[in-house]
């Protein structure tokens, strides 16, 4: 039975694949010898279907700085299962110009039939449902969201409790595509 489930792996490899390429196109850094990993971020990929507007977002709405990126030829996309021989540009956010950092890597939709992940309610489905940015000042990131024409879902930010120096406080925004996006942080500015 096993077999049988697993046999079209195509669709799950192209899910999950820009995930898994992460690592093999990222700066190594030297591991400590009892380490299981050369990194101890994790990078994410998210396909977009409007690579400008998405770059904003991250960019402008949540402060990521875009540093180099790189393109994943043809051929490779291909034998990994990313993509039917179609050659894809990755831009990479860091939110700090520092070689450890995580990075969020923007992948346009090759075509404009590319589906749109249903999002529903966040236990509704499995795999992943939502990333958390930790901001400095969550009213800060808001208002740079609301500059971009980004609301905050419900009556955000909302408080969590206390943090090591202040209330923590987290808010939901959806990306242009609807990806979910926690936002958590202190209030800095006493609203």
């Amino acid at each position: 039975m096993l077999g049988r489930r697993w046999t079209n792996t195509r669709p799950l490899l192209r899910m999950f694949g820009a995930a898994s390429l992460a690592l093999a196109f990222t700066d190594s850094l030297a591991a400590e010898s009892d380490s299981r990993f050369s990194r101890t971020s994790i990078d994410i990929a998210i396909v977009v279907r409007n690579l400008e507007q998405s770059l904003s977002f991250y960019t402008e709405g949540l402060g990521f700085q875009e540093v180099e990126g790189h393109a994943i030829p043809a051929e490779l996309t291909d034998r990994l299962g990313l993509a039917d021989r179609e050659q894809l540009s990755v831009h990479v956010l860091l939110p700090e110009k520092e070689n450890t950092a995580s990075r969020i890597k923007i992948i346009a939709a090759p075509d404009s039939d590319t589906a749109v992940a249903e999002q529903g309610s966040i236990p509704a489905l499995t795999g992943f449902r939502y990333i958390t940015i930790f901001v400095a000042d969550i009213d800060a990131a808001a208002d740079r969201l609301s500059s971009v024409g980004v609301p905050a879902t419900e009556s955000a930010p909302v408080a969590l409790g206390r943090g090591s120096l202040n209330e923590v406080f987290v808010m939901l925004v959806s990306d242009p595509d609807g990806n979910r996006i926690e936002i958590v942080g202190p209030r800095e500015s006493n609203k």
